[in-house]
């Protein structure tokens, strides 16, 4: 198994901008996730303004994604090309996006709907694979449909077992990932992903107290990442 991508999810403050470019230089498997709700935006810790989102696109020099969240969702899917949600997504240096939805949502549209847009979409495209979404991971067919296994929902919720990869597509590894864990939950999750490559992603376990994100814990993190890369690369 090899990591393609630690995903740090959460960046809040566009005064770490410089800090998080220096980790790019030094740890080029990074990404940084950035969260947009459009209810949320400049209103919570982990929703930046759209201003500030649009600061930080434009000034991060590394891999980038975006996560969006709510009622944006169905923008996006929609191709409503008004909205900053969409507008976000489709930014050059947008490298991923990631749909946070739920797909019992009574505004949802038909997988067939959903599958066309992403595969419209010409960059990745990220589902969450939890109890509500496992059917519609399943009817999605778009090569860019990516998966994530996370039952957690940014909660820092560890899983009590990884399930197996869906054949076809890529899929990644969240829920309850920091710097305590992340030693013992790589070696599990190679017993699941096997030869494949797979990417994991962490967010409340990588944050202070008072729910900023914390650089400290990132950089243990990516320190423990880059040992077991290295350690594969060396077999």
């Amino acid at each position: 198994m090899s990591i393609t991508r630690c995903t740090i999810t959460g960046l809040d403050d566009l005064a770490l901008v410089p800090q998080v470019n220096a980790l790019f230089r030094r740890f080029p498997f990074l990404e940084i996730g950035i969260l947009f709700s459009a209810n949320n935006a400049g209103q919570d810790r982990r929703f930046p303004s759209i201003q500030n989102i649009q600061s930080m696109i434009e000034t991060l020099e590394g891999n980038i994604a975006l996560h969006i969240c709510g009622r944006a969702v169905e923008d996006v899917i929609m191709d409503n090309r008004a909205s900053a949600a969409n507008c976000l997504a489709r930014h050059p240096k947008i490298g991923r996006v990631q749909l946070n939805l739920h797909a019992s949502a009574k505004w949802l549209p038909s997988p067939a709907i959903i599958d066309k847009a992403i595969g419209d979409f010409r960059k990745p495209v990220i589902i969450q694979e939890n109890s509500a979404n496992h059917e519609l991971n399943r009817d999605l067919l778009a090569p860019n449909h990516q998966v994530l296994f996370d039952s957690s929902g940014g909660l820092g919720k560890a899983a009590d077992a990884w399930p197996p990869l869906i054949p076809g597509k890529a899929c990644g590894f969240a829920g309850g990932l920091g710097p305590e864990t992340i030693a013992q939950e790589i070696s599990r999750i190679e017993a699941v992903a096997g030869l494949n490559d797979v990417w994991v992603d962490m967010e409340a376990r990588v944050r202070t107290d008072e729910d900023w994100l914390d650089l400290k814990k990132v950089r243990v993190v990516l320190g423990i990442v880059a040992d077991h890369i290295a350690e594969q690369a060396a077999r």
